[in-house]
């Protein structure tokens, strides 16, 4: 299950409702009828973050290359995105241990797939940024370094 779904799953556990601002959905009925939850609707779990970094607390630390994996019940792809990135795309079915980086012998289809979810997923995360919160992060990060 993607992170993006976690939080609303485990809210609707507890009995708690997910706020709208929400952009995952709960998972919870699919969990108790043992149903997968591998479909368009869903899409592939995404997770990206930042790679290197020691402290988040501290702003240089957060300035890191950042690394981003598309899931699907079948197919994974891991890509740092940083200048001359390269993908690497595993079929777990035929490979579970993760060791032909390259993918050798997927379907042009199955890389370009995953790399058009990876698209979709960057272009909805920058369409999202809220201007004002990130300003106001940026400025305590400004004010921590000057008082630092």
């Amino acid at each position: 299950m993607s992170h993006l779904h976690l939080a609303p799953t485990l809210l609707e556990i507890l009995g708690a409702e997910a706020p709208s601002s929400f952009r995952g959905r709960s998972l919870w009925t699919n969990l108790q009828r043992g149903e997968p939850w591998d479909d368009p609707a869903i899409g592939p779990a995404i997770i990206e973050c930042g790679y290197g970094c020691t402290n988040p607390f501290r702003a240089e630390s957060r300035s890191v290359s950042r690394l981003l994996a598309v899931r699907e019940e079948r197919f994974k792809m891991v890509m740092r995105v940083e200048p001359d990135a390269v993908e690497e795309v595993y079929d777990l079915e035929t490979d579970p241990a993760e060791a032909d980086r390259g993918g050798a012998g997927l379907a042009a289809g199955t890389r370009k797939r995953l790399l058009l979810a990876a698209r979709d997923h960057m272009e909805k995360e920058t369409s999202a940024y809220d201007d004002k919160m990130r300003l106001r992060a940026r400025l305590r990060d400004l004010r921590s370094d000057r008082l630092g």
